[in-house]
């Protein structure tokens, strides 16, 4: 019976002592197995808007000052921790008229 207590206390302190020296030493892991000469990407200009994207814009830039947007909180309490937290329950939006 001790000696299957000390089996898996062994195996135990081997697998924390392996997940301290793995967060130990994961940024040089993480930078070995990454491309550090990766080429970079030239942005350029995309070019003028379609007619689409050009007409939401401009329904945008006219009913902006009569939209509004709604939402309400509820008080919500974890199970586990008991600390409270303050939830977005209904949101939406509409015009003024």
């Amino acid at each position: 019976m001790q000696d299957k207590f000390l089996l898996r206390l062994f195996w135990i302190t081997l697998a924390g002592a392996l997940l301290i020296l793995l967060s130990r030493y994961l940024p040089v892991l993480e930078s070995y197995f990454s491309p550090s000469d990766a080429p970079q990407r030239l942005v350029t200009a995309r070019g003028d808007l379609a007619a689409d994207e050009k007409s939401t814009i401009e329904l945008f830039e006219k009913s902006k000052d009569t939209v509004v947007f709604i939402s309400t909180k509820q008080q919500v309490m974890d199970f586990w921790t008991r600390n409270v937290f303050s939830v977005p329950r209904g949101t939406g939006s509409g015009f003024i008229g």
